[in-house]
């Protein structure tokens, strides 16, 4: 076997005393039988390498976790308890080597009061940095890293900080960035190398997408501003020029590759779910 393959397969895949694919194959065929013996088809697809299932199913497969979905969707919403309650549940489903997914679009907007202390929100990107940082930490159980998908309706009034919080420097980083400048005489490379270095730690452990709506793409067509929506009263908080937005993800899409796209108004006409869609995973 491939000294790679080999390395990859002890890492991540083998459980106990286990050294060989086929003791993985010979595993997970004996617990999706659920009778206690292999079942002798599915395990000669898996050594046969003619049908994969995902990892979760392959790592945890006839352990104490026991948990075999890869991709999964978590409800925020606009409230301390849900969020530290999705925190939670994200920590759990990292750590035994699951994905997960975000619609952030119910959490109210940076600035907006909150009631029970006089204060004011800290905004989406905030809490996703908390989850962030919370991936950091676990570490998928040191199996496989943190995988998070963000999602954020383009009429929520901190769209234009969302898109950007991977392509441009976040007020911290900032910071470092000014006081390495500063402390050290360095060329236009090096500045441009600090500053990636600098960008690729922000939201490492997450994809962004937006959730495009039709009514978005009406305005865009007509070039008619568009209404940014305070999801904690239904309000209009502002109003925007949409070729500004469209013209912003074009270009970090094209700079590194988010955000992505969600056409969430045609995803919720054609899907056969009798539910409403708010977000995908990363796999979605």
């Amino acid at each position: 076997m491939n000294e790679r393959v080999e390395k990859l397969l002890r890492d991540r895949y083998y459980v106990g005393d286990e050294d060989s694919w086929a003791d993985v194959c010979n595993r997970v065929s004996q617990f999706i039988a659920d009778t206690g013996e292999q079942d002798i088809r599915f395990y000669e697809m898996l050594e046969n390498l003619e049908f994969l299932p995902n990892s979760p199913i392959l790592m945890n497969a006839d352990t104490d976790l026991g948990y075999l979905s890869a991709c999964n969707v978590l409800p925020v919403d606009d409230t301390m308890e849900s969020i530290f309650k999705a925190k939670t549940m994200s920590a759990i489903v990292n750590r035994v080597g699951g994905g997960t997914g975000f619609a952030f679009s119910r959490l109210r907007p940076n600035g907006d009061k909150v009631g029970t202390t006089g204060g004011v929100s800290s905004g989406v990107v905030s809490f996703m940095k908390s989850f962030d940082a919370d991936i950091d930490t676990i570490k998928q159980g040191g199996r496989r890293r943190g995988a998070m998908m963000g999602v954020l309706r383009v009429d929520h009034p901190d769209i234009m900080d969302f898109l950007t919080a991977k392509g441009e420097l976040d007020e911290e980083n900032k910071e470092t960035f000014k006081y390495i400048l500063k402390n050290a005489e360095i060329g236009e490379k090096e500045k441009e190398r600090i500053k990636q270095k600098l960008l690729d730690n922000q939201l490492s452990n997450f994809n962004i997408s937006i959730a495009i709506t039709d009514k978005f793409m009406e305005s865009l067509k007509e070039d008619k501003d568009f209404e940014l929506i305070n999801p904690r009263n239904g309000k209009v908080w502002d109003t925007i020029n949409p070729k500004i937005v469209w013209n912003k993800i074009i270009s970090y899409a094209h700079k590194n590759g988010e955000p992505g796209l969600i056409f969430l108004d045609e995803i919720n006409k054609t899907h056969p779910i009798n539910e409403e869609i708010e977000s995908v995973n990363v796999c979605g």
